[in-house]
């Protein structure tokens, strides 16, 4: 579970700088079980939004794994709107859990199982597109990953993902591995972001209990 003393800030206050877009701004937090519905109805919008070749772009998840990936101590890192909309989401896995939503086949991790994150199911709203919620995400994955003792975090982008991949270089990933999706077959890249072992603890002053 997550550390007892991390207390995720909220991107309309210090911790992460949200974008603000007008009058908007939002939210990030960690998905709670009663949320399920929520991740699931944008699961779906973001997955009828793409077109039918693209449709791969993202992995579609049930119910039943979302619970199981919560219930592993695994979060689900969520960004709303002010109104409490769910827009933007994306799964944290450790690659050294018995347990939850992992799919790891073909990731590039190598012995150091304890000290790996994936990050996988990026998704954002796509009305708001545009608004650097992905950076967000991936922003605080890495604060997530550092609290739990994380060396470095891993994603998966399918190679004809340009936009997802300009955003993983955008924060900081470089590109450790080519492969091929285990199910699909279609051409990977996998992404790498080394974490600092001080930076955050000086960016927003947690300690590690």
């Amino acid at each position: 579970m997550l550390n007892a003393n991390f207390n995720p800030p909220s991107a309309t206050k210090a911790g992460i700088c949200a974008p603000h877009f007008g009058n908007e701004s939002f939210d990030v937090g960690v998905l709670s079980l009663k949320e399920v519905a929520d991740f699931i109805a944008l699961q779906n919008k973001v997955y009828f939004s793409l077109p039918e070749g693209k449709k791969h772009h993202i992995k579609v998840r049930e119910a039943g794994d979302i619970i199981s990936h919560i219930q592993a101590g695994m979060p689900i890192i969520t960004v709303r709107d002010q109104q409490g909309t769910l827009v933007a989401q994306a799964l944290l896995s450790y690659a050294n859990s018995s347990k939850g939503l992992k799919n790891l086949e073909g990731y590039p991790i190598g012995e150091d199982r304890d000290g790996t994150a994936i990050i996988q199911s990026v998704a954002v709203d796509p009305d708001k597109r545009g608004q650097k919620l992905a950076h967000l995400l991936l922003d605080y994955a890495k604060e997530i990953a550092w609290q739990q003792g994380k060396q470095k975090i891993i994603a998966k982008v399918a190679d004809d993902n340009q936009a997802s991949g300009k955003t993983f270089l955008k924060n900081a990933f470089v590109k450790a591995s080519k492969g091929t999706d285990p199910e699909k077959f279609y051409a990977v890249t996998f992404w790498e972001y080394c974490l600092p072992v001080l930076a955050f603890s000086h960016a927003y002053g947690f300690t590690v209990a």
